[in-house]
């Protein structure tokens, strides 16, 4: 019935997506609320949630019906940890004006966020362990690496911070 049932994601009627929605007129269409029937995860897709993360909820989706080798190297499957760790990212940088990310499927089963806006890349890694793992690249090429364990909301919104600002 819905792209987004794989995720455990559940909502009646299916919202009508459609990119040509220039206006943001596609929030008064959308449904108030996602729920996780897998998890206690939610994604409020109300009010002023950004159209990224409605088309990144998509991407992982499909992400999520590959199977173990989908690379032809032994790639494993979308983990579960990995899963919800997308999900609450999501659900905290729902609001954040950002581009549509890159969502990939790394060989380990976890999950890569790859944005890139004022000649600066961002890609953050998701990993089942509760950990993200970033690198940022300035316009000038200059590259910085880094880990986070804790406080993720916080790295996360400073991260796409420093994309999203001069």
């Amino acid at each position: 019935m819905n792209q987004l049932m794989e995720l455990g994601l559940t909502h009646s009627p299916p919202p009508v997506w459609e990119p040509a929605f220039a206006d943001n007129s596609w929030r008064s269409q959308a449904p108030s609320l996602y729920s996780s029937t897998a998890s206690t995860e939610t994604i409020d897709l109300s009010g002023d949630t950004a159209i990224w993360v409605v088309e990144a909820a998509k991407k992982l989706e499909t992400l999520g019906r590959l199977q173990v080798d989908w690379d032809s190297y032994g790639g494993l499957p979308l983990r579960p940890g990995a899963k919800r760790l997308t999900l609450r990212v999501l659900e905290w940088l729902r609001k954040d004006e950002l581009p549509v990310p890159a969502v990939v499927l790394g060989p380990a089963g976890t999950v890569q966020l790859e944005w890139r806006a004022k000649g600066k890349e961002l890609e953050v890694e998701l990993r089942d362990n509760e950990t993200i793992e970033y690198v940022k690249v300035s316009p000038t090429g200059e590259i910085e690496e880094g880990e986070a364990t804790s406080d993720l909301s916080r790295k996360l919104h400073d991260l796409t911070n420093w994309l999203r600002h001069s």
